[in-house]
């Protein structure tokens, strides 16, 4: 706004100066700057808000967990009985899960391993990989 303020302010007494050969007086230049000032920032922003970034959140939904790799952190997991896992999504943060295996599979500490779908509210089916 004070870029505005001075801008019209030099604008105005130029054009008071040109006009009149005299320099208009404060009381009338201040003012009327102010007044054309608070206009030209309400337009400008209008014209720039497409472009400029609104709130942004860091937060998941737990369906975005699917398809992300974890690292097993807890006990051997079986088919029914799930175990702790690390889940680090994009934005850096950790979030601990409970990973199940397909029946007849096992996960150990260590196991690198892919969330495949949720299960339940609090359980998500995972399987092991081997290449990462």
């Amino acid at each position: 706004m004070a870029g505005y303020f001075g801008l019209f302010g030099i604008l105005i007494q130029h054009g008071g100066i040109m006009l009149w050969q005299a320099p208009l007086s404060n009381l009338l230049l201040v003012p009327l700057s102010i007044v054309l000032s608070v206009f030209a920032v309400h337009y400008s922003g209008k014209i720039l808000a497409p472009w400029l970034p609104r709130d942004e959140s860091s937060a998941l939904r737990e369906e975005e967990f699917i398809g992300g790799m974890a690292i097993i952190t807890g006990h051997a997991a079986v088919a029914g009985t799930p175990c702790e896992g690390k889940f680090t999504d994009k934005f850096g943060q950790i979030h601990y899960l409970l990973l199940e295996p397909e029946t007849g599979k096992e996960f150990k500490k260590g196991d690198k391993v892919l969330i495949v779908c949720r299960l339940s509210a609090t359980r998500y089916l995972a399987e092991r990989t081997f290449y990462v």
